[in-house]
């Protein structure tokens, strides 16, 4: 793990836990996942999406979150300055 771009780490939530025991034990083909999709009508600036989005990312730890569990005696998340 490489702490030059780690902002702060934590244990992980009871809940936390129990969705990585549960994904950790499941089959690999299956995918635990939201999606949404959006149609967008009229003109888009692909630069002010990607502004926006660094911004949102920047603004909120939980997006810039990782969660680490191999070769560790407990697991997990590390949140990362930058992404």
């Amino acid at each position: 793990m490489k702490f030059k771009n780690v902002e702060d780490i934590y244990p992980l939530s009871s809940l936390q836990q129990l969705m990585l025991l549960r994904y950790l034990s499941s089959k690999k083909e299956e995918k635990h996942f939201e999606q949404l999709k959006f149609t967008i009508q009229g003109s888009l600036s692909s630069n002010g999406l990607r502004k926006a989005w660094d911004y949102v990312i920047q603004r909120h730890a939980s997006l810039r979150t990782v969660f680490y569990w191999q070769n560790l005696s407990k697991p997990v998340q590390v949140v990362r300055r930058k992404v």
